[in-house]
């Protein structure tokens, strides 16, 4: 099965799930985590991650073991500065959305998944399947600011 949250406004972390190896997917919206602790031993997430309107969530560490995502990554409005702990995700087979997350300058820990993808600066509604989607964070960098090096401002 997924781990869904919704609403959970009194949840700060997930410790206590730290069993969990394999889930199907996981989505998190609406919720005052602040951070993942409690679900650094998970290794596949088979679906989707899902982090939407997670206003204090400020890192991905705890997602340091996954390295394939089979189906979409989306993160939006958190307060993430860096995509730390996302740097072993070495594949994901849908799109990669991330948006509106107002602290986030730092995107080197997925510039091993943007040499294999193109940016995408199109309209939301129209992102390509094996994209990565950048737009309205604190730095939104291009796919030649990526091949560049420059991943962080």
């Amino acid at each position: 099965g997924g781990l869904s949250l919704y609403n959970q406004r009194s949840l700060k972390n997930l410790k206590g799930l730290d069993s969990l190896k394999t889930i199907s997917s996981l989505y998190i919206q609406h919720c005052d985590l602040l951070s993942l602790d409690g679900i650094e031993n998970l290794k596949k997430i088979k679906n989707s991650i899902y982090f939407w309107r997670s206003d204090f969530l400020n890192n991905f560490e705890a997602l340091h073991n996954i390295d394939t995502l089979l189906g979409d990554l989306e993160l939006r409005h958190t307060e993430a500065k860096s995509l730390k702990g996302l740097e072993n995700l070495n594949y994901v087979r849908g799109k990669i959305k991330i948006i509106a997350n107002s602290e986030l300058n730092d995107f080197c820990n997925i510039s091993t998944l943007a040499s294999s993808r193109p940016v995408y600066n199109g309209p939301l509604d129209d992102v390509p399947y094996q994209t990565i989607y950048i737009r309205s964070n604190k730095f939104n960098p291009s796919s030649s600011e990526f091949s560049n090096g420059n991943c962080k401002k």
